[in-house]
């Protein structure tokens, strides 16, 4: 309390002097009078809690409140309603795959209420099996955080083989994954955005890091994601 009064009684007294200054004429008890009417204001607009400065405390406290997609089973694999019940990862011939389609803003047939516009480089189910796999390597970090991961690794973790053109096909799913824009609307939520915002590769390590949105994580509301088994759709 005796801070505050004195933070207050120097308001004034600063006040006071560049009322002094740029207004000579007034009378001193007239500057007085104005000085601390200023001053009180001063401080009311400093006690609001969006004008307060933020403690390292609170600024840590915000962050472990970051969002996780931590809550589903090893085996399993999750993802949003919309992206298992609409046509957003299709099954595709090998001839359709050499051939995508390019789309803008279609919407895809899609259940349950949801609606899903596309616009990009068509998906396939292969695509589907890349994310899935990287909704799970996320689960450990908070979303925008980067997830760090080796090619390798991600391509047995899919049961794929690991040669060289196996690599340059999973980076083209990558950039088909980060090109697509999806708008997609459950219920009051509406998300409009790509499935992953990109990232980084080591060209010596073939290492990654990519980010997702966290605002994605409002399509994992309540009742608005599902699960499968890993190995559910794989040939």
């Amino acid at each position: 309390m005796k801070d505050a009064l004195a933070d207050n009684n120097e308001a004034v007294l600063f006040l006071e002097k560049q009322l002094e200054r740029d207004a000579p004429n007034l009378d001193p008890e007239t500057r007085r009078t104005l000085a601390r009417m200023g001053a009180s204001i001063a401080v009311k607009e400093a006690e609001k809690p969006e004008n307060k400065a933020v403690s390292p405390e609170k600024t840590k406290e915000k962050k472990e409140k970051s969002v996780q997609l931590d809550f589903w089973e090893d085996g399993k694999r999750a993802a949003p309603n919309a992206v298992f019940r609409s046509a957003l990862f299709p099954a595709l011939h090998p001839t359709q795959k050499e051939n995508r389609r390019f789309i803008k803003q279609e919407n895809l047939f899609s259940t349950g209420g949801l609606e899903v516009i596309f616009t990009g480089e068509q998906f396939d189910q292969s695509d589907l099996d890349v994310y899935l796999e990287l909704l799970n390597m996320a689960r450990p970090y908070p979303l925008g955080q980067p997830v760090k991961f080796s090619a390798y690794g991600l391509l047995k973790a899919l049961g794929l083989t690991t040669g060289g053109k196996d690599h340059a096909r999973l980076h083209s799913v990558l950039i088909r994954l980060r090109g697509g824009t999806i708008d997609i609307t459950d219920h009051k939520i509406r998300y409009f955005g790509g499935l992953i915002e990109g990232g980084i590769r080591d060209e010596i390590s073939l290492n990654y890091e990519i980010t997702i949105n966290p605002k994605f994580a409002d399509l994992f509301g309540f009742g608005m994601w599902a699960t499968i088994d890993k190995e559910q759709g794989r040939p």
